[in-house]
């Protein structure tokens, strides 16, 4: 696991567990916690004898009281094991949301969580691991939420890599209604997908069907600056200054706006997107933004390079 090598970085005092399950539908992690409460403890002794950490905090959102009950009854006897109630509010399961939700610590532009002393992993991620390392067996199935207002019947299921979405598609009875979109993931971030043919990953936790009616695209008019989009960022960005940026046609100067305004600290989560009464498309602005930045840094530092 990529993120594990970071303690090759420093030592990792805090391990964040996360469990919020912040998206609409899904419930998978939910399942994975009531389910396989054994392996979560396997893993988190696993971190604690691989990364040598004095702390491990559980984030679970507070609609979930079933798992924090559960998992504060398996952890009782351990003094470092913190199973930690969160406010039930997109996206707390963010990693700079939840890290600062659940230690009070804030990750700057750039900065790794490991020169923090921290790295989070998913609570499936980590039984999943843990079952690795019991049975050897690598990820061979995901727990994939199935739902949406097309889906017929919404279900949980144990899927394996590899299985076409028709197929899953068929066990929850087929669509209700005719879907205008189907989503690997959640409504706010996930993927729109072209083929039901498109078979389950390892990073799929939830099929989303939706009917035509919530999938319809609503024509984008003139920005109000009403404010919204800045007031309901979960980092206190202000997206209108990204698109303006955006419009504005010498690079050198869209750039340094851009790098000003700290567009890389932008999760993508969509907020600004869902409550824009002007339906603009800001979260892909945002992602254009950040694009472009990256790119127009790296010409920078390849000229730069060149000259030396």
């Amino acid at each position: 696991m990529g993120k594990l090598d970071a303690v090759r970085k420093g030592p990792i005092k805090t391990v964040l567990v996360n469990g919020a399950e912040c998206e609409p539908f899904i419930t998978s992690d939910h399942r994975m916690m009531l389910e396989n409460s054994d392996l979560i403890v396997e893993g988190v002794e696993l971190l604690r004898k691989f990364l040598g950490s004095e702390e491990f905090i559980i984030g679970i959102e507070k609609n979930k009281p079933d798992a924090i009950e559960k998992l504060t009854k398996v952890f009782a006897n351990d003094p470092a094991v913190t199973v930690k109630p969160l406010k039930s509010v997109y996206p707390q399961g963010a990693k700079q949301v939840l890290l600062y939700n659940a230690t009070g610590k804030v990750v700057g532009e750039g900065q790794r969580l490991a020169s923090l002393g921290v790295i989070i992993i998913n609570v499936s991620s980590l039984a999943k691991m843990a079952l690795f390392i019991r049975t050897g067996m690598p990820l061979v199935d995901k727990y994939v939420t199935v739902d949406g207002s097309a889906v017929k019947s919404p279900k949980n299921f144990i899927i394996p890599i590899g299985t076409p979405t028709s197929y899953v598609i068929e066990q929850v009875g087929g669509f209700s209604c005719e879907p205008g979109k189907v989503i690997f993931g959640g409504p706010m971030m996930g993927k729109c997908i072209s083929s039901l043919d498109r078979p389950v990953i390892k990073a799929t936790n939830a099929i989303v069907a939706l009917s035509e009616k919530d999938s319809r695209a609503l024509e984008p008019t003139t920005c109000i600056h009403c404010g919204r989009c800045a007031n309901v960022c979960p980092i206190g960005l202000n997206p209108t200054i990204y698109a303006k940026a955006m419009e504005n046609e010498d690079e050198a100067e869209r750039f340094a706006l851009l790098d000003k305004s700290k567009v890389q600290l932008c999760i993508e989560c969509g907020c600004c997107s869902y409550v824009c009464p002007a339906r603009r498309p800001l979260v892909d602005t945002n992602k254009n933004a950040k694009r472009f930045a990256r790119s127009y840094k790296a010409a920078l530092a390849e000229k730069e390079g060149g000259k030396s």
